[in-house]
This record gives C-alpha cells, structure tokens and sequence, in this order.
C-alpha cells in the first residue's frame, strides 16, 4: 500500500528485441508486405498456456527488410489494466525516446 492508504498498481514485464519471428501481410496472389506500425499479435503464436500473458509488437516501419517485431512477456499483472491498453502503452512509449523524433524498436 501507498503511504496514504492507496493500492499500488504493478505491471512487470520482459521486452525482447533478439527473436525469430517475422511477421507479413498477404495482400493476395504473390505479393506480401510489412505490417503497419502499430501492429500487435496476441493470438496463435503466443503462449498463454504459460499463465502469462504476451504480445508481438510491430513498432516501427521498414523501408528495406522484414519489419522486425518486439515481444513482450508479461511476468506480473496486478493492475486493473487491460491487456490492450498495456498494448497501446507500449506503443506509445516507443515514441517516448529523449533524442530520437521517429519510432524506437523498444521503449528505454
């Protein structure tokens, strides 16, 4: 508890930058194409069987590769938070760098 009598919020999580996974849009036929910015996957290939929760987060665009996601794996939750709005704070934050404009990969 806080000194004045308030319950503490906590929200623990690891962010990985270093994975394999790509992800891509099927536009139809041949053609395939990066993921906006913005762009979350929290189905199909996470791992809630684990008692956590976790998410892929495509932050940034690219311009010349695959976009590379970040994944975040949420170790403890004990906030009245929803998932998607942690969601939509950690993409916020990955604009929250001090001497960068654009995008980060991962929030400092």
């Amino acid at each position: 508890r806080a000194p004045n009598g308030d319950e503490i919020e906590l929200v623990f999580m690891v962010i990985t930058k270093r994975i394999q996974q790509r992800f891509l849009l099927h536009e139809g036929g041949q053609r395939y194409l990066n993921p906006t910015p913005g762009t979350v996957i929290d189905s199909h290939v996470t791992s809630p069987d684990l008692g956590l929760f976790d998410f892929f987060l495509v932050p940034q665009c690219s311009i010349q590769a695959t976009a590379t996601p970040t994944h975040y794996i949420g170790l403890e939750k004990k906030s009245s938070l929803s998932v998607d709005k942690l969601q939509q704070i950690a993409y916020k934050l990955s604009f929250a760098y001090f001497n960068w404009l654009d995008r980060i990969r991962r929030p400092a």
